[in-house]
Order: C-alpha cells, then sequence, then structure tokens
C-alpha cells in the first residue's frame, strides 16, 4: 500500500507542474515570442532577430524573463520551411509507414541528416477510390537551427506548424464542401498578401505577395493581386491536375471582395461572415498581422490543428493520457479501500460497550464515559498534530521546476517525519542542470522548512547519457532525504 501511494503522489506532483504557456513564431527573420493576455487577445513578449538568436553570443539571459519562464507549447514557420508529397503505400502498419517515410526523406534530402525526425503523415482516398499517404515534413536548415537552439534553452516547442495548415483547419470548420475540389484563399494586409491553395482539404501550396504602398489608390492593390491569383491558379491547376471551386477572402476593406469578384470574373466570398471571431482585437506589431486573425480556439494549448514534433517528443507526450487514466484509477482504489476501511470501522463501532451477553442493558458508570471522551480527545488532538501527507506533497509539487520530474517519493510520517526524494534533472548542459538543481533546493527551502539542511553537497548524482541525446539534452538523476520538521 505504500509503494502504491508513493506512486500515485508522484503521478499527482508531475501533474500539478503546469506553466503558462507561449507561441513563438519566425517571420521576416524575426523570432517573436508571443502570449496571451487577460482578454485572450495576442500579445507581445520579446523579439529577436534571427542572426543574433542563432549566434554563439546569445544567451538565454538575452531572452525577456517572462519568455523564457514560459512552456513553448507551439512553433511557428514560415510555410515553405515545410515541404509535403504524395506516396502510393497501401500498408497502414505504423512501423512500416514511419520507416518507409524515414528511407524517403533520407533519399531525398541526404544533405538533412535530421529530417528523419521531423515528419507527420495521413492517409487519403482519390476520386479514383486509390489510397495514398500525404506526408509534410521540416525542409529548411535554418529549422534545424532553431529547433537546436530552442532545446538548448529549455524552450523546446511541443507543436510546430505553419500559417497555411492553421487556416486549413479554420477553413475546414467553417466551410462544408471544404473537402471537395479545389479551394484558394486570400488574406489580404495593408502591404502584402497571403494565398493559399488546397485540393480536397489537403494543402498543396502558398503564395505571398508584396503589394503596392497603403498611399496607391485600392485599385492598383487589387489589380496586382488579381494578376498574382491568376498566376496562381495557373500553378494549381498543373499541380493539381484540377481546378478551383471556390475563392475565399479575409480583407479590412468590406468592399473588397466585390472589386475583387469584379476583376477576377468569378465568385469571391468574403471568410469574415462565416467567423465572427475574425474580427478580434489584436496588440500585435505588423509584422505579425498575419496571425491576428487566429484566437486562443485556433492556436491554443487545447486546440486540434495539424503540426508536427520530434518523433522522440511526439512519444512522451503520448503518454500523458496514460498518465493521467493512471491517476484516475488510483484515485478511485483508494476511495473505494478508504470506503470499505470505513465501513468495517463503522460495524465494529456498532457493537454496544454497555450491552452484555445476555442482551440486557446495564447501567452507564460516568466515571467510565469521561475516560473515554478523554481518551477519544486526546487521539483526535493528536491526529491533527500529525504531518500532513496531503500538504506536503502540495509544497513539493509547488517547489518542482519545469524540467524535474520526480520517479520515487518515500514520506515517513511515523517516526522521524521525512521525505526521500528521487528525480531526473533535463538539461542540455552541466551548467544548465546546476540552475535546476539549485532552484529546486531553494523552492523547497521556501515551502517546507525542515530541507534547509540540503545542500547541493548532501544530493546523489548520476547522468544517464543514453536517455535524451537525440533532443540535444541529458537526463541528471538526483535524490536525497530531508526532514519535515
Amino acid at each position: 500500500m505504500p509503494e502504491f501511494f508513493a506512486l500515485l503522489s508522484l503521478t499527482i506532483l508531475n501533474m500539478f507542474k503546469k506553466k503558462d504557456k507561449q507561441i513563438t513564431v519566425f517571420n521576416n527573420e524575426k523570432i517573436f515570442f508571443v502570449t496571451y493576455d487577460n482578454n485572450k487577445n495576442l500579445s507581445l513578449i520579446d523579439s529577436h532577430s534571427i542572426d543574433n538568436f542563432l549566434s554563439d553570443s546569445f544567451k538565454i539571459e538575452d531572452i525577456n524573463e517572462e519568455a523564457r519562464s514560459k512552456v513553448n507549447s507551439l512553433l511557428i514557420v514560415p510555410d515553405y520551411w515545410f515541404g509535403n508529397n504524395t506516396y502510393v503505400f497501401q500498408s497502414k502498419q505504423k512501423s512500416l509507414v514511419e520507416e518507409f517515410i524515414q528511407r524517403k526523406l533520407k533519399s531525398e534530402h541526404p544533405d538533412l541528416p535530421d529530417i528523419k525526425n521531423f515528419f507527420e503523415y495521413n492517409f487519403y482516398a482519390t476520386e479514383q477510390k486509390e489510397r495514398e499517404l500525404y506526408v509534410y515534413f521540416l525542409q529548411e536548415p535554418e529549422s534545424f537551427s532553431l529547433h537546436k537552439k530552442l532545446v538548448e534553452f529549455d524552450l523546446n516547442p511541443n507543436c510546430i506548424t505553419t500559417p497555411a495548415l492553421l487556416w486549413k483547419q479554420k477553413l475546414k470548420k467553417n466551410i462544408p464542401d471544404f473537402h471537395e475540389g479545389g479551394t484558394a484563399f486570400a488574406h489580404l494586409l495593408s502591404s502584402e498578401c497571403f494565398l493559399y491553395f488546397f485540393l480536397q482539404g489537403r494543402f498543396l501550396f502558398s503564395r505571398s505577395i508584396n503589394l503596392p504602398a497603403s498611399k496607391v489608390d485600392l485599385y492598383d492593390k487589387l489589380t496586382t493581386l488579381t494578376y498574382e491569383i491568376n498566376q496562381s491558379i495557373h500553378l494549381f491547376s498543373q499541380k493539381a491536375k484540377a481546378g478551383i471551386d471556390q475563392v475565399f477572402l479575409l480583407s479590412s476593406g468590406e468592399k473588397d471582395s466585390q472589386e475583387l469578384s469584379k476583376l477576377l470574373g468569378r465568385d469571391i466570398k468574403e471568410l469574415s461572415s462565416l467567423d465572427a471571431g475574425l474580427k478580434t482585437v489584436s496588440k500585435l506589431p505588423e509584422s505579425l498581422d498575419f496571425i491576428s486573425p487566429f484566437s486562443v480556439a485556433d492556436i491554443g494549448p487545447s486546440s486540434k490543428y495539424p503540426y508536427l514534433s520530434h518523433r522522440s517528443l511526439k512519444q512522451e507526450l503520448g503518454w500523458k493520457p496514460v498518465q493521467v487514466a493512471g491517476m484516475v484509477i488510483g484515485l478511485i482504489l483508494i476511495l473505494l479501500l478508504s470506503a470499505e476501511s470505513f465501513i468495517l470501522w463503522k460495524e465494529h463501532k456498532s457493537v454496544n460497550p454497555w450491552i452484555s451477553e445476555s442482551s440486557m442493558m446495564t447501567e452507564i458508570d460516568p466515571q467510565q464515559l469521561i475516560q473515554e471522551y478523554n481518551e477519544a480527545l486526546d487521539m483526535f488532538l493528536e491526529e491533527t498534530e500529525r504531518i500532513s501527507i496531503r500538504e506536503n506533497l502540495i509544497k513539493i509539487a509547488k517547489s518542482l521546476p519545469d524540467n524535474v520530474f520526480i520517479e520515487k517519493i518515500v514520506i515517513d510520517v511515523d517516526t522521524n517525519p521525512s521525505v526521500n526524494l528521487k528525480g531526473v534533472i533535463r538539461a542540455t548542459e552541466p551548467g544548465r542542470f546546476k540552475y535546476y538543481l539549485s532552484l529546486l533546493l531553494n523552492r523547497l527551502h521556501e515551502h517546507i522548512q525542515g530541507s534547509r539542511s540540503v545542500r547541493m553537497q548532501n544530493v546523489d548524482l548520476k547522468l544517464n547519457e543514453a536517455n535524451g541525446t537525440e533532443l540535444g539534452y541529458q537526463n541528471y538523476s538526483f535524490e536525497f532525504k530531508f526532514n519535515l520538521t
């Protein structure tokens, strides 16, 4: 029973560790750290040029303190950083599919050894009812350098996606027949327009069009845009061997869709009329206007959208639902065992001490009754003075930095109340490991008085060289013991 309780406890501890989320965006050779304000509007925390960020002289201290203290839930990169291919592959067995994809990517991109770790796929049926494999992957060399730097700073993104894939999910929600035929979507900004093209709901390609300065007449802008859209539709017909069935526009101008319809000679549908959420308030700089239409529902931690992540990280994230299920089952078992103990206790107490073997009531002795009340009161006071396991678990949970994971916890509350803590610290280098260990001890000293006797030299340490190397970090095991009083 103690071992079971300890296992449940460490699960609860790791589930307690929740930090605020942020989004990292790369655009125009800069990296931006973005979060949500109290009104759930996007707001900028920090930004750096990519050359400076990737340089050897750039340190984690150069990042805004708020940005480096948050979990990097999403990295948004340009569409051209992702590639996509379609293959004929019959088997749906996961191991065979992934081995096939890795082999294909390695042969097609021999100069990108890390490409095998960043891909995602799904199957779809063609109009001829044939089954094909659609694969998308990271293909820009700079993307791997950026990911490595974020891992080094413990800002490893859980998900990596592009504006096109985010729009794919948003259009899918708002357009009933999005998965049928060809769809073109234009996002018109003040000095730029993004064109996205989809075939049967799958992203095919995108283009970014620089428009004339804002002082120029709107007609000139739309004329430029009309030419580029026609060129892109021609490219689409060559790639997809199909035509465009519907065109959508998102623009701040009320008459833009009508004017563009006249110039293109086809019906243009205004997307904002289908989704009122597109008119949200944004506190982002102009260089991030292209993501301003996305709300918390679109790119928040609980949102669903196409993305990819490092294969090893994906496996780790896949275990989280199992952890949650284990914790729920453990709590149910504890409740059942507690209920059983309570029933047995009630049955035991139901035997009246003042009834004789012949079931005849005898006279109650007042002195005996007072003595029993005093004994019960002493027992109650003794229980209230006992160390609270729950309170100490919460204090330990509050002390855990994000890169610290508990593997085993033993709490002794009978004789000399103490805690034996065993876990793992993930760090990219020894210096970062010492930082997180020191942070853990300082937080424990703040929350639990008895832990103040523990110093760095009292901690047993061990380096697990085989784990985490693919993601660019090392696992450092630690174990120490401290008193609760």
